[in-house]
């Protein structure tokens, strides 16, 4: 008989690890698996804004991130000539949530905080060196296959949500309408100044920076 859980997400980055503790915290069983051992060690999103904290404050994990945020006016889109693509202000906008309207943050510091928080949120079960590898649609829910340390399991879960990144594999061997796919591939990418310079003149790296009377 296969383990059942209530939701199966794929995927631990930042969307799937928020989208465990606010399943849990609703009462879900959750069964998290996640391919890698260890999270990225670089960033790749950089930037949030006030209706992401609110999300952190419902999910109950903004006291373990918020030391990490560092709030701002807005930011600066620079390409690797160090020209500004464009810039997108708040200075002096309102701030209906109560929070500032831009942050910045360092994105392995924030999967750490957010996979710390599983044992504050009920049962969130996170499966590390769990590589996905089918889906099978049944009438009740779904069934997931995936391998892990050597041996394959199955997990049957009522919903399946596609975390995995914009080259899901989840996504793209399923059309369950039990599955969910959260991915998206933006214009831009955020990278390392050295590696900025071995790419187009247009692709920018994105970076708080202070706001001075130049950029307003």
């Amino acid at each position: 008989m296969n383990e059942r859980c209530d939701v199966a997400v794929i995927g631990c980055g930042p969307v799937g690890a928020l989208a465990a503790n606010l399943l849990g915290r609703a009462g879900l069983r959750v069964v998290v698996l996640e391919k890698e051992r260890e999270h990225y060690p670089l960033p790749r999103a950089v930037h949030l804004d006030h209706e992401m904290m609110r999300l952190f404050q419902t999910a109950g994990v903004i006291d373990r991130v918020l030391a990490d945020m560092v709030a701002t006016d807005g930011h600066l889109h620079v390409g690797a000539d160090h020209g500004v693509i464009r810039y997108m202000g708040t200075v002096g906008k309102p701030k209906p949530f109560g929070w500032s309207n831009d942050y910045f943050f360092y994105q392995p510091e924030l999967e750490a905080h957010l996979r710390a928080a599983f044992a504050d949120n009920g049962a969130i079960d996170l499966r590390l060196g769990a590589t996905f590898t089918a889906l099978e649609q049944q009438g009740d829910g779904v069934t997931v296959h995936y391998d892990q340390d050597g041996a394959s399991h199955t997990l049957a879960a009522r919903w399946v949500i596609a975390t995995d990144g914009a080259r899901s594999r989840c996504a793209r061997r399923s059309a369950s309408r039990s599955t969910i796919s959260i991915s998206r591939s933006p214009g831009w990418s955020s990278m390392p100044k050295s590696k900025a310079r071995s790419r187009s003149r247009r692709s920018p790296a994105c970076r708080p920076m202070p706001i001075s009377s130049a950029c307003r």
